[in-house]
């Protein structure tokens, strides 16, 4: 057998059709042993599983806080809207006033 096995270990053998092969140690693979198996371990799966868990947290607590900011603001902008438009409809001279200055003020500029 003429194949050199990498890894220490691998045995080189013959296939049926004569071509030279190496019998690998665990956790080796390739024709000479050169390549090392990928190995997925318990701890590796666990890490996977809390990280993943983590981003969907992270992620969820990112949408309740964006909602909650959203509700709050639109509610502001409610009340402020309500609030002026009772401002408007108990004084409504108030705001002829106001568009009258401001209209003076614009036809000054032009």
């Amino acid at each position: 057998c003429s194949l050199i096995c990498k890894r220490g270990g691998g045995v080189c053998q013959l296939n049926d059709e004569l071509s030279p092969f190496c019998m690998c140690p665990d956790g080796f693979v390739d024709r000479d042993c050169g390549t090392r198996k990928p190995v997925i371990t318990p701890n590796i799966i666990a890490g996977m599983i809390i990280g993943f868990s983590a981003l969907v947290v992270v992620v969820v607590l990112l949408s309740v806080f964006y909602y909650l900011r959203w509700k709050s603001q639109k509610r502001d902008r409610q009340y402020n809207d309500e609030a002026s438009s009772a401002t408007l409809k108990s004084n409504p001279g108030s705001s002829r006033d106001l568009d009258g200055k401001l209209s003076s003020k614009l036809s000054d500029k032009i």
